[in-house]
């Protein structure tokens, strides 16, 4: 009945189509919590990323162009609107990351492992988008980054905990720790171009060389493998070494 109704009304009344959307998602928010399955988990995902573009299309056609032709001004995509998809559809990654986290937090390891790969696919995917504005790219990777450090911390926490119940493998935890630190690296790469487009070479190997001293002064002042008890900066010495090799 939900399917007939949202097929009935998802043309020409958008915002019926909405609440019979948001119904759907109550109505399998519900079966995965008494299934946990990965098949009621990828509904419950994709009916809510429609629920996305349905609200969008709800909004007057005057109003819709008028916001869409604001944001294109402002981000230098006039010839390619669709790179706005790499900011504007953010909060729906950060939901991913959420899920995985929760997953994490309540032992459903297959879910939060499904549900983590989902989130990199769809992350890597917003992060190509935005490539194509400078202030896209940086406000992309840089809440991304974000997104991903509140993540990685929460899991060192918990392994580092008085329990010690790892919930991500070692190697795992250690890339994601890598992935965010690189993250940082690039936001600042890309927030440079984005205010100072015309740096030259010069300039920029210069950024690249001080950034290399930065990161290698840091990890040799700590040791690659500190004691277990200290603080959720566990990785952060190995991710320099890793940044000053790749720079």
């Amino acid at each position: 009945m939900l399917l007939l109704g949202w097929l009935l009304t998802v043309a020409q009344i958008p915002w019926q189509a909405l609440v019979i959307s948001g119904l759907g998602v109550l109505v399998l928010a519900q079966r995965l919590l008494r299934t946990w399955d990965k098949g009621d988990l990828s509904a419950l995902l994709l009916v809510g990323l429609q629920m996305v573009f349905l609200a969008w299309y709800g909004v007057p056609d005057g109003q819709r162009q008028w916001l869409l032709q604001l944001a294109t001004q402002w981000s230098g995509t006039e010839a390619m609107p669709v790179a706005l998809l790499g900011l504007v559809l953010f909060p729906y990654l950060a939901l991913l990351l959420t899920l995985f986290d929760g997953f994490l937090q309540i032992r459903r390891r297959e879910l939060a492992e499904f549900t983590g790969w989902l989130a990199l696919g769809f992350g890597s995917m917003l992060t190509i988008l935005s490539l194509l504005s400078p202030s896209l790219r940086t406000l992309n990777v840089g809440l991304s980054t974000l997104a991903l450090t509140m993540v990685t911390g929460r899991q060192q926490q918990r392994n580092l905990g008085t329990e010690r119940q790892q919930q991500l493998p070692e190697n795992t935890l250690r890339s994601l720790a890598d992935l965010t630190h690189l993250g940082g690296l690039f936001t600042l790469a890309f927030a440079i171009d984005w205010f100072q487009p015309r740096l030259g070479l010069v300039p920029w190997a210069g950024i690249g060389l001080a950034l290399t001293v930065g990161e290698w002064w840091f990890s040799l002042r700590q040791p690659l493998t500190p004691d277990p008890d200290d603080p959720p900066e566990l990785y952060l010495p190995w991710c320099t070494r890793v940044a000053g090799i790749l720079l």
